[in-house]
């Protein structure tokens, strides 16, 4: 990508630096960094052409957060609209990092099935 080694491991002290502030259910929490690590480990591979790995980073990111299903879809659609040298290459492993993914999504789903995504709780004094 061009970048330095000294610029690369600032920012990498700069996002561990980050994450010492994370909370629990904030913007600042540990799964939110971790989306933004698979997703950029995700543009690096795209960019690169180690398009094999990205099942195997899928099933990393799915067990993280859902919303790493969009991974796959960066991959199609480069595939689909970007300047890649082999068009095939790329929405074969696009298909197969959306099936692992989706796999360990519903595997996960089926695993902790009554598990909500979001426990709300309205807390009302009158009730106290």
């Amino acid at each position: 990508l061009g970048i330095t080694r000294a610029v690369s491991a600032y920012g990498v002290f700069l996002l561990a630096g980050g994450m010492l502030h994370a909370f629990y259910q904030s913007d600042l929490s540990f799964n939110t960094y971790f989306d933004v690590i698979f997703y950029l480990l995700a543009g690096i591979l795209i960019l690169e052409g180690n398009y094999a790995w990205m099942p195997v980073l899928m099933i990393a990111a799915v067990l993280n957060r859902e919303t790493s299903l969009l991974i796959p879809v960066l991959l199609l659609a480069w595939g689909w609209f970007g300047e890649s040298n082999n068009r095939r290459k790329v929405l074969i492993w696009g298909g197969i990092s959306l099936l692992v993914g989706g796999l360990v999504y519903a595997g996960l789903h089926l695993y902790y099935p009554n598990a909500p995504i979001y426990k709300f709780q309205p807390h009302c004094p009158r009730d106290a």
